[in-house]
């Protein structure tokens, strides 16, 4: 298990793209949540939709939440692509 860790933040210290995937995806997923609650608690209805309001509401910040979450699963994603890569890279060395 030791060796496995080791092995891992040795192909990560040396692979660049794979820290910046996995630190891109976690500044994305928290400015995409951030901006998302932003744009959807500013939305207000009135007249006849003013009872669709909260419904409007949750379904918006659902897809806000899916799409922050479909970045970050990408990211890590490309990540482990870029991981697996170097570590052959490496080990070939």
């Amino acid at each position: 298990m030791l060796v496995s860790l080791e092995e891992f933040f040795s192909v990560l210290e040396y692979s660049k793209r794979t820290y910046w995937a996995i630190i891109f995806g976690m500044f994305l997923f928290i400015g995409i949540n951030i901006l998302g609650d932003i744009a959807v608690s500013n939305i207000e209805l009135s007249g006849y939709l003013k009872g669709l309001e909260n419904t409007v509401i949750q379904i918006l910040f659902d897809r806000y939440k899916e799409l922050a979450w479909g970045t970050l699963f990408t990211f890590w994603f490309r990540a482990f692509k870029f991981y697996k890569k170097d570590k052959k890279r490496l080990e070939s060395i």
